[in-house]
């Protein structure tokens, strides 16, 4: 049982162990759909990267920060 296999891990883990309990019932029945439905039932994640001018760039992206483009001077 996948949902078992997890919560062992998350048990065994000396970061996760206080909040396994937690975090199987948070997301148990997410895990039971994804092993139901299986992986191939998640579509791929489609990205369109450019590069111009030395960087990448996204094209689905409203803003890009490329060449002399930061957060900084966003402001």
């Amino acid at each position: 049982n996948i949902f078992d296999i997890y919560k062992e891990d998350l048990l065994k883990n000396p970061y996760t162990a206080e909040h396994a309990r937690i975090a199987a019932s948070h997301y148990g029945a997410q895990l039971f759909d994804l092993a139901k439905n299986g992986f191939d039932s998640i579509p791929d994640l489609v990205l369109s990267i450019d590069y111009q001018n030395g960087s990448l760039h996204d094209i689905g992206q409203k803003e890009n920060y490329g060449v002399k483009k930061t957060i900084e001077n966003k402001r």
